[in-house]
C-alpha cells in the first residue's frame, strides 16, 4: 500500500485476522490492502424515493452516499469493490433519477471491478440495471473469507457480513450516544451500514469485539455493558 494511502486511512483500525491485514475504516468500510478490495454493506440506495412518495421530504442521499463511495475507491485505489448485500432498498426505489444518477457514477469508476452480494432487499427489487455492470452473486471469497449477505450463526472458512446494521449504544449515568460499529463474533466479521439513511434497534450480541466509529476514528470498546443495535428489515 501506498504512503498516500496510508496517510488517508492512518485514523482506522487495524486488525489482523487470519493472518490477513484488515483496516476498519471510519468511512464504514473495509480495506483489505493485500488483495486490493474495498467492502461496504448495506447502501440502500434509493430508499429517499419512498419517503418522498409519502410526502416526506427528504435530501438527495443516493447522491451523498455515492459521493462517499467515490472518496474510499480514489483514496484505496483498490482495484476491486464487494458490496455485501443490499445496494437498493426497494423497486419502488429504482427511480428513473436513481438509476442514472448510479449509471454515471458507475461510468467514472470503469477500471473498478464491482461485485454484488445479493441481500434480501437487492432480491425482492429484481433485476439491477445493466448500466451499473455488476458482477452478481450470492455467495463469494476474497483470500481465505467468504463473503455473504446475513451472518451465519457459524461460519468456516471465516466470513464478512452486513445485514445487520449493527450499532452500540454507549451509556453513562446520565449520558447515552449510539454510534455505528464493527463486530466480531467467532468466525464471522459484520459491517456496519455504508448508507446514510438507515436506523437501527437495540439487541444483545455476546461474546464479540465492538469496534466503534466516532467522528473519523475506530475505537475497539472496551465496556461490556454497552448494547448492539441493528435494523435487519
Amino acid at each position: 500500500m501506498s504512503k498516500d494511502v496510508h496517510s488517508a486511512l492512518d485514523q482506522a483500525y487495524e486488525l489482523t485476522w487470519h493472518d490477513q491485514q484488515l483496516l476498519l475504516l471510519s468511512q464504514r468500510a473495509v480495506w483489505l490492502p493485500k488483495h486490493s478490495t474495498l467492502l461496504v454493506a448495506d447502501l440502500h440506495l434509493g430508499k429517499e424515493t419512498a419517503f418522498r412518495a409519502a410526502s416526506i421530504p427528504v435530501p438527495d442521499v443516493t447522491a451523498i452516499d455515492l459521493r462517499r463511495l467515490s472518496m474510499l475507491i480514489e483514496k484505496t485505489k483498490c482495484s476491486q469493490l464487494v458490496i455485501l448485500g443490499d445496494l437498493v432498498h426497494s423497486a419502488q426505489g429504482l427511480s428513473h433519477d436513481v438509476i442514472e444518477q448510479t449509471a454515471r457514477w458507475r461510468e467514472t469508476h470503469r477500471d473498478v471491478h464491482m461485485q454484488l452480494i445479493v441481500g434480501n432487499h437487492d432480491a425482492k427489487a429484481g433485476p439491477l440495471p445493466r448500466s451499473w455492470d455488476l458482477d452478481c452473486q450470492n455467495i463469494s471469497a476474497c483470500g481465505p473469507f467468504q463473503l455473504r449477505h446475513i451472518p451465519p450463526e457459524t461460519s468456516s472458512p471465516p466470513c464478512l457480513a452486513g445485514h445487520l446494521h449493527p450499532k452500540c449504544r454507549l451509556r453513562t449515568a446520565t449520558d447515552r450516544v449510539t454510534l455505528p460499529c464493527f463486530v466480531l463474533t467467532g468466525e464471522v466479521l459484520i459491517l456496519p451500514a455504508f448508507g446514510t439513511f438507515v436506523d437501527g434497534q437495540a439487541v444483545k450480541m455476546s461474546p464479540a469485539r465492538y469496534f466503534v466509529i466516532s467522528e473519523q476514528t475506530v475505537l475497539e470498546l472496551q465496556s461490556p455493558r454497552s448494547k448492539l443495535s441493528r435494523m435487519a428489515r
